[in-house]
């Protein structure tokens, strides 16, 4: 139970100060205005479900379990 405490503690804190590299600016005054790429952003994410009443599963002795369905047009 330590270990595993200790272990989640270490990434943890691994995730949480990890390393930003410095900004470079080199080379940005060679290129012309018109070279120069916009970035845009978009904060907006769609999520559709739906709730499908299935007829009856056996849920006991599963190793695993029906959780969704990926659906690539």
């Amino acid at each position: 139970m330590i270990k595993k405490l200790a272990g989640l503690s270490f990434l943890a804190i691994a995730i949480l100060s990890g390393c930003k590299k410095p900004d470079s600016s080199v080379g940005i005054g060679n290129l012309p205005d018109e070279d120069m790429m916009s970035l845009v952003t978009i904060d907006t994410l769609t999520v559709e479900m739906v709730t499908v009443r299935e007829d009856s599963l056996k849920t006991d002795e599963l190793s695993s379990a029906v959780l969704g369905k990926v659906f690539h047009p």
